[in-house]
């Protein structure tokens, strides 16, 4: 038997799918098994590279590079770069570049990789200082098959700005961070951008907003906006554009000052959302009404932690959004979860019982990420906060909760889950998939024990945002045996200092 599993493994296109599922240092070692593994595994090792300057940490030889140049598809550029083989690759699909470096003769040599690397159809590049900037656009020029472009800098000029439009007439995807030039010339009638599928603005206080919308205007295929400015949207355009023009978007976000009533008539406006996210908090009641009619297909929602979005309506999303992956949110009160309760004393025990008698189901299990407070539970019981852990318990894909309670000053809230055993900790261990919890905020009376369990009970657990204990020297020992696991312990909040409490 053992010849024949040999056999098996040293098939190529087998070797090639099992690649699909090793980290890289998994990789090099079954690479450095033998010849035959060597030549299947290899071109995957060295497919994907990040090349970081001075001052980080392991990054593979020039050597190394040279020798396997012909393998690598995706190359990542940060930092100073000046040392690496730029004239050795030639077969790239996917290219990255975050840098300030002015040297002249690193951007020669970057300018000249892309004309060289013409099958290239992803390019991002970060960039905080504008030198060469039109060489570096006009390059653009040799990548006919390039599909996806990612362009952040601090300004675009006219000639710039004119030459990303017509490279824009065969992308599919376009993220732009930049001040535009309003001096370039107006879109003629045939100028149209028929691939885009998904776009992403990020101008600031830039071109003007008719520029902006003309622009969206002339991509009638566009599924994905990613739209912020500091202007006031005109909502009147915005819907007409939507409703004539866009009429497959399905994904927006908005990061501008619109109020409840403008999200409203947009959302109206588009055929069927399945994303949405406003993190200007403007999002109410109206949207809330207009956001209803997309709550079969909805995937992914955002609408800020301190949205005027209340209790019912996230109840209410929880209960109505079968497809719902994502869901970021302000606040979720017990009596919303529970619905109805009931209290009576058990006739054997003599203890008091909490029952919900029309408990509000949650539809959405295939939630990943669910970040929302969890309230009002100081007003109920024992028994409350345990019937709410077995409605989170119900989350069985959940990798992010994040259950924090932190205001504009800072205080701790003994209003939220308790997260100890003798709280019900333990009901939430079909949670096997948590990587992340946070509950910043919230005061905390963790042991030993608690921690321990956590590690046990969610194997792929990386990190915990909060104070685990409200005294700082359990806190120390805490972190003492999460640094031993590997799990990284921090905040996600200016106020969450590790500082002594009264």
């Amino acid at each position: 038997m053992q010849p024949q599993r040999q056999r098996i493994w040293d098939i190529p296109e087998i070797g090639c799918q099992l690649a699909l599922f090793f980290q890289d240092d998994q990789l090099a070692a079954v690479a450095a098994v033998c010849k035959s593994w060597y030549s299947t595994f290899s071109p995957v090792l060295y497919s994907r590279l990040c090349w970081q300057g001075f001052g980080h940490a392991k990054r593979p030889s020039k050597d190394v590079i040279e020798a396997h140049s012909d393998e690598i598809r995706s190359l990542y550029l940060r930092g100073d770069t000046f040392d690496f083989p730029f004239e050795a690759v030639r077969y790239l699909k996917k290219l990255g570049f975050d840098t300030r470096t002015q040297d002249g003769q690193v951007w020669d040599r970057f300018i000249e990789l892309i004309r060289r690397n013409t099958r290239l159809d992803t390019i991002e590049i970060t960039l905080s200082t504008g030198i060469r900037m039109h060489e570096l656009v006009k390059s653009l020029d040799s990548c006919s098959s390039l599909l996806k472009l990612k362009l952040s800098c601090r300004h675009l000029n006219q000639i710039c700005t004119e030459l990303i439009f017509n490279t824009c007439t065969r992308l599919q995807e376009l993220h732009l961070s930049a001040r535009w030039s309003d001096g370039c010339r107006p879109f003629g009638e045939s100028a149209v951008f028929p691939e885009m599928r998904t776009l992403h603005f990020d101008m600031g206080d830039g071109p003007s907003l008719n520029r902006q919308l003309e622009f969206i205007q002339r991509c009638p295929g566009l599924r994905s906006l990613s739209w912020t400015t500091s202007y006031l949207l005109p909502i009147n355009d915005i819907c007409k554009v939507f409703s004539e023009n866009c009429r497959q978007l399905s994904r927006l976000s908005f990061a501008s000052p619109i109020l409840d009533g403008g999200i409203a008539r947009v959302l109206d406006s588009c055929r069927e959302i399945t994303a949405f996210h406003d993190s200007d908090s403007n999002f109410g009641p109206s949207a809330f009404q207009s956001l209803e009619r997309h709550f079969a297909m909805l995937v992914h929602l955002n609408v800020g932690t301190r949205s005027s979005m209340t209790s019912t309506m996230v109840q209410a999303i929880m209960s109505s959004c079968p497809e719902l992956i994502s869901l970021t949110a302000p606040a979720l009160n017990v009596q919303d979860i529970l619905g109805p309760i009931e209290r009576h004393i058990d006739v054997d025990t003599g203890v008091g019982i909490v029952e919900a008698i029309h408990a509000h189901g949650w539809v959405c299990l295939n939630l990943c990420s669910f970040e929302v407070r969890i309230c009002g539970l100081n007003e109920s019981s024992v028994n409350s906060q345990r019937l709410v852990l077995q409605q989170l318990a119900r989350l069985e894909k959940l990798s992010v909760l994040n259950i924090s309670s932190t205001d504009k000053k800072g205080n701790w809230n003994s209003d939220g889950l308790d997260l100890c055993l003798d709280a019900g900790l333990d009901i939430l261990a079909k949670l096997r998939r948590l990587e992340k919890i946070a509950f910043i905020g919230v005061r905390q009376r963790m042991s030993e024990q608690d921690i321990k369990w956590m590690l046990q009970a969610w194997p792929r657990l990386k990190f915990i945002y909060g104070r685990t204990h409200f005294e700082k020297s359990q806190r120390h020992r805490h972190q003492a045996i999460l640094k031993e696991h590997h799990i990284g312990l921090g905040s996600l909040s200016i106020f969450d200092v590790d500082d002594d409490e009264e």
